[in-house]
């Protein structure tokens, strides 16, 4: 803004007086004092600080100012109070003063008061600062310096920058030096300065723009054929690329780091050479623009294979095998490649047509293939390069057998106490058979022909060398048929000393029981038709000899009150010291057992004999083993039911009691 002379619209006229024609005799007074404001700024009013002397009459009041302290001074229209207030702001430095004229003198009736100079400093003006500039997102721009500096004012400025970057502007924090360091931008931003000159206030610098250019995000990937066979036609890559800005894509191909292509989304291999194979093919992507986050590439590895012959053999299942039961195949391949395909065949015996089977794994299974059948599988190789594809196995030819069919030909049988029953089997010539008794086979009972004493169920098992089966079971039921026991069962013979020996006949409801021991005593049961004895041994309060002397009787009452006694005579097993087995330090384990149990014996290295023997006193087994201390196992494959064993070693016998369940 220019300075000019402030042309007040209420100045009328230059007063002129010639003051040397007089010497006044009154006093103007003093009017105060000098301000110094800032450009376009009211000064504060002048008021009177001493009043004016010598007054006669009513004085009056005139203001004339000058922009110059020696005048001229002009007249100001309308200002013709004792205090000046200023209407408009100042843009220049003004000198004022005031007349007094007092009407009651003459001529000598005029004074004029101090002048006061309104001091109007420079105008604020802002400075420059520079430059625009684009950067790329992330980095940091150029420092934002001051190309021409504040003018006006005080003379003296203080700075507060401001950025925007959303739409409006915003201070700093701590940017208070002429020039700024920006930090690094993700965004377009604005940046100007403000510049504060005292009292004078604060005006604003031009407006800086930093661009933030987004940097080109570029992707590749290349079309991967899989495996190619050798001396094939020639093969096209191509390179599918793409980028969020707009810069011009470039491409560069190299093949195990040698550079074969440029300036082409598209690279042609040829020849085909196994040679290759293993050879990486890389493409690079580059762009034009500035701020591309750098190249991007994309790579594949050759596949080069030769052709190859599939193979395919089959596993031959044990022969022989069994008719009506499911017989499996596994296929096994070479050059099937990673996921090959199948086809089975079954040739029916007697057949020239094989027909599919409708299976496409590496195995095969069927419950429905006949003696004289032959197998085979097709494989489809999933190789590209695979020669003779498809490609068929070895042939399988099927030795089958047929299941037996064993039964027995009396069916359910029931006969009195102390009879037997005699079972035949029908079987085929020439197969082995085996009876069961309660489903566990009967020891030694290999023949067609079985005579069973014992109540319960019975089956035979026929084996024909390849296939078995168990013929249907039949009962066998012990009736008392009115009639008393013919016998007693119960371990015989025994070992002197032997305690909670079990002896039973045959219970028939309505009969009483009264027994009685010779050489031992009767722990429970008496009154019933099974009892435990207790036998003595030497050591015993009754003294008996180890051979001689033992026996247990029973008396039977029938519901006509007839009786019937008999006796069993105790034998002993053998000379020698005679003990329990828990005399003997002997552990038999488990107890009750199932399949197998154990006898774990005091010490080692003893052979030692034993015998198995069943409630009425039969072996049903017996062997030799050499004792240790981690035990002996042996086998039970006899049918539950409590069961003596008796061992003999160094001349010593020792029994004890097995429980055998199912």
């Amino acid at each position: 803004m220019k300075k000019i002379l402030l042309l007040f619209t209420f100045l009328i006229s230059l007063y002129n007086v010639n003051y040397a024609q007089c010497t006044n005799s009154i006093s103007a007074g003093i009017i105060g004092a000098d301000q110094t404001i800032c450009f376009g700024y009211f000064p504060t009013a002048i008021t009177q600080i001493v009043a004016p002397t010598n007054i006669i009459g009513t004085p009056t009041y005139k203001w004339e100012a000058s922009v110059m302290a020696s005048g001229p001074f002009t007249l100001m229209t309308g200002a013709t109070n004792a205090t000046y207030s200023f209407s408009i702001p100042l843009t220049q430095d003004v000198y004022l003063r005031r007349v007094i004229t007092d009407a009651g003198i003459a001529p000598c009736n005029v004074a004029y008061s101090n002048v006061v100079h309104i001091t109007v400093l420079p105008e604020l003006m802002s400075g420059v600062i520079g430059t625009d500039e684009t950067i790329c997102a992330g980095t940091i721009p150029y420092t934002i310096t001051e190309i021409s500096a504040a003018t006006g004012g005080t003379g003296t400025y203080t700075y507060q920058w401001q950025s925007d970057e959303s739409g409006s502007f915003s201070n700093i924090f701590g940017a208070a030096n002429a020039t700024y360091i920006p930090t690094a931008l993700t965004y377009t931003t604005q940046f100007r300065r403000l510049e504060t000159s005292g009292m004078c206030g604060t005006v604003t610098s031009n407006i800086v723009t930093k661009t933030i250019t987004i940097p080109e995000v570029v992707t590749v990937s290349i079309n991967d054929p899989g495996q190619v066979c050798s001396e094939s036609a020639p093969i096209t890559f191509t390179a599918t690329a793409s980028t969020t800005g707009t810069g011009t894509l470039c491409y560069a191909w190299s093949l195990n780091g040698t550079l074969v292509g440029t300036n082409s989304a598209f690279f042609t291999y040829s020849p085909v050479l196994v040679g290759d194979n293993g050879k990486v093919l890389k493409v690079v992507v580059e762009t034009t623009n500035s701020c591309n986050t750098g190249s991007k590439s994309a790579s594949i590895t050759l596949d080069i294979v030769n052709s190859v012959t599939p193979i395919v053999i089959i596993s031959t299942p044990f022969n022989p095998l069994c008719e009506g039961f499911p017989i499996s195949f596994n296929a096994i391949p070479a050059n099937g490649g990673a996921t090959p395909t199948y086809q089975w065949y079954v040739k029916p015996s007697g057949s020239a047509v094989a027909s599919t089977v409708g299976t496409e794994y590496s195995s095969y299974s069927s419950a429905s293939l006949h003696n004289g059948d032959q197998v085979y599988v097709e494989l489809i190789s999933s190789l590209i390069c695979s020669a003779n594809n498809p490609v068929a196995s070895n042939i399988v030819t099927l030795n089958i057998k047929s299941v037996p069919r064993p039964s027995i030909v009396e069916g359910d049988q029931t006969v009195c106490v102390g009879s037997t029953a005699t079972f035949t089997a029908t079987t085929f010539m020439g197969n082995t058979v085996q009876w069961y008794y309660n489903g566990l086979p009967i020891t030694g009972a290999k023949i067609l022909t079985y005579t069973a004493s014992h109540m319960g169920s019975y089956s035979i098992q026929e084996d024909n060398g390849a296939c078995n089966a168990i013929s249907p079971s039949v009962t066998l039921t012990i009736d008392p048929c009115g009639a008393f026991s013919t016998a007693i069962t119960g371990p015989n013979p025994i070992t002197p000393g032997e305690q909670d020996a079990v002896y039973s006949v045959f219970n028939q409801t309505g009969f009483s029981y009264d027994w009685s021991v010779t050489g031992g005593t009767i722990a429970s049961g008496q009154n019933t038709n099974v009892v435990t004895v207790d036998w003595d041994n030497a050591t015993s309060p009754v003294a008996r000899t180890a051979s001689t002397g033992y026996s247990i009787s029973v008396t039977e009452t029938n519901q006509a009150n007839k009786t019937n006694t008999t006796t069993l005579d105790i034998n002993t097993v053998a000379t020698g010291i005679s003990k329990s087995l828990s005399q003997a330090g002997i552990t038999l384990f488990p107890n009750p057992a199932t399949d197998a149990f154990s006898i774990e014996m005091p010490e080692s290295g003893l052979s030692v004999s034993y015998e198995i023997l069943d409630i009425a006193g039969l072996s049903v087994a017996n062997g030799t083993f050499t004792s240790s201390t981690i035990g002996q196992q042996i086998p039970s494959d006899f049918g539950p039911g409590l069961y003596q064993v008796v061992l003999h070693y160094n001349n010593v016998v020792t029994v004890g009691r097995l429980s055998k369940v199912q």
